[in-house]
């Protein structure tokens, strides 16, 4: 009989280990980021500003984000509209406020959107949500691709079809 309760603790303590059982698989929205080829050039613009632990676990707010991420058709039509060939030719600045702008503290998936007019970005400055079904969802007059709704562990990531631009 000790032999068993022996056994059977040991599967508790295994059973219990850190990462067991949290209903994470260890996916962030920057895993999400990384891999999706038409995301590439927004993952070198978080890069290019270093940015990279906001998009992963270890982002010292420790929470959950909706991301509007810009495909790389919209990213290059931007560097273009800026005379610029790379997001690294970009003023750092500049760069780091507008994917700020793309970035709200909060987990909304699409249908939470259509139940929004607006929404505040990490940089203070908020973004018009309008639309009559997910469909039609925009943010500040941008489409919302058909990639919508990439759940993650640590938020939401949404492909849009332009780059936001915050207010001066």
């Amino acid at each position: 009989m000790k032999f068993w309760g022996i056994i059977l603790l040991g599967l508790l303590l295994v059973g219990c280990s850190e990462g067991e059982d949290d209903g994470s698989d260890g996916t962030s929205v920057y895993d999400y980021i990384v891999f999706e080829e038409d995301l590439s050039l927004f993952e070198a613009a978080i890069i290019s500003v270093d940015l990279t632990n906001r998009f992963r676990f270890d982002d010292p707010t420790g929470r959950d984000y909706t991301i509007f991420a810009p495909n790389d058709d919209a990213i290059e039509a931007f560097l273009e509209s800026q005379g610029v060939d790379s997001v690294d030719q970009l003023d750092p600045v500049v760069l780091e406020r507008v994917l700020g702008y793309h970035l709200a503290r909060v987990n909304l998936d699409a249908e939470a959107l259509l139940n929004r007019d607006e929404l505040s970005t990490v940089i203070g400055e908020d973004i018009d949500i309008t639309g009559d079904d997910v469909e039609s969802l925009e943010v500040n007059g941008i489409s919302l691709s058909s990639d919508i709704n990439n759940a993650f562990d640590n938020g939401i990531v949404h492909e849009i079809d332009g780059v936001l631009i915050p207010p001066n």
